[in-house]
């Protein structure tokens, strides 16, 4: 089984680019990955020994830190085959008689060792010992390597100019801050000061009308899809039937040649042309009469409900959806606070600076601070709790 999935997997691959290898030619130019050689061993060589810094370039700190996974993976278990097996296999074996009718593997193990042999139990603790501290020490190095290079990271040219690494998360607000104002006066120490700040809201039903927004864009994108892919399957059956045509010309045009021999009634080339495109026409037709817009039905019931062009809905739709909450947001700075700030700073530093020091003197308002949050990694149900709140459920779990 094994060997089946290594060969459809060595077969599949290089026939399914955009499976496999889709990093070297989708993205743009300069973000591309370099091509792996073809071969069916030749692309693991490639992977294992490609440079570090391209890798960190082009696919990400956390696509070369799984391939630097899997080149510890290659070199703690091939120190365990180069120092157990020519050391450990010679001890089990070499100047042992054959007298408990021991075959096969059981004489390679270490219970061939006869009873009045057994100091030869020592080599086997050192290679423990030897193989537990290398062990030990490649774990320390890929963490201090990891550490290392997540520092390079941060504080790139590429990374520290994006918003996302000068932005703080703050939750367990004060009641007496309330407005951005307010936070940017207690916030003055901040060196490079604050660019700006957003107070986290009762938003009502902005979050449901972006959620609408959205499943109506996601809802146009498989409907223009599935058109796309109708007129392609239509415009490969106008290209059959076009060679269809042309192969039936051709037999038309032989079979007028020897009509004009037999016979006195001449078929001319013009009308076996006109003939030809006639059929060709009836053909493109029908190809492209197969190509239905989608349409589905308005209301919750299946099957029943008004029935409506699907792209057009959604256009109108998403239309809708804009203007209702970009009038949600001219009023989202009058509702109430849920007691987290994102706020802003000019400087890298000083988002950090922010992040380590006590800002408020009550217990536990604003203890909580987190750096280089992107918003997928936030659970906006949550934000609102209290410091106690959150200690509680941190022991209760």
């Amino acid at each position: 089984a094994l060997a089946i999935q290594v060969g459809a997997f060595t077969y599949l691959k290089g026939r399914l680019g955009r499976v496999y290898s889709p990093r070297s030619y989708l993205p743009p130019p300069e973000k591309r990955a370099e091509k792996l050689p073809r071969g069916p061993w030749k692309w693991f060589i490639a992977l294992v020994t490609s440079p570090s810094k391209d890798i960190i370039r082009k696919n990400g700190l956390d696509a070369y830190l799984f391939i630097r996974f899997l080149r510890v993976l290659i070199f703690v278990f091939g120190c365990f085959t180069l120092i157990s097996w020519p050391i450990l296999l010679t001890v089990n074996t070499v100047g042992i008689p054959d007298n408990a009718g021991r075959d096969g593997l059981s004489r390679l193990s270490w219970g061939n060792i006869p009873t009045n042999m057994q100091i030869r139990y020592v080599a086997h603790i050192i290679v423990a010992y030897i193989l537990t501290f290398l062990v030990i020490w490649v774990i320390r190095r890929e963490l201090a390597t990891f550490v290392k290079l997540r520092h390079q990271f941060l504080i790139s040219r590429s990374h520290s100019k994006l918003a996302q690494a000068k932005t703080v998360l703050i939750t367990n607000l004060p009641d007496s801050v309330q407005t951005e104002q307010d936070l940017m006066k207690m916030l003055t120490f901040v060196p490079g000061g604050i660019n700006k700040v957003w107070i986290y809201r009762q938003t009502g039903e902005l979050p449901d009308l972006f959620d609408e927004r959205t499943k109506a864009c996601n809802k146009l994108e498989k409907a223009e899809c599935k058109l796309l892919r109708d007129a392609m399957k239509a415009k490969r059956e106008e290209e059959k039937a076009r060679r269809d045509a042309e192969r039936q010309a051709k037999k038309m045009a032989a079979r007028a040649a020897k009509e004009r021999k037999a016979s006195d009634e001449t078929a001319t080339e013009e009308q076996i042309q006109q003939d030809v495109e006639k059929n060709e026409r009836n053909r493109v037709s029908v190809a492209f009469g197969k190509v239905v817009r989608p349409t589905h039905r308005l209301g919750w019931i299946p099957f029943y409900g008004q029935k409506v062009d699907t792209i057009t809905w959604c256009k109108d739709e998403i239309v809708r959806l804009t203007e209702q909450i970009n009038t949600a947001r001219k009023t989202l700075s009058q509702d109430k606070s849920h007691g987290a700030a994102f706020v802003q700073c000019n400087l890298q530093l000083g988002a950090n600076i922010l992040a380590q020091v006590v800002v408020s003197e009550e217990p536990l308002r604003m203890y909580d601070k987190w750096t280089d949050v992107a918003p997928d990694d936030i659970v906006w149900r949550n934000i609102d709790d209290s410091g106690y709140e959150t200690r509680a459920r941190y022991v209760t779990s």
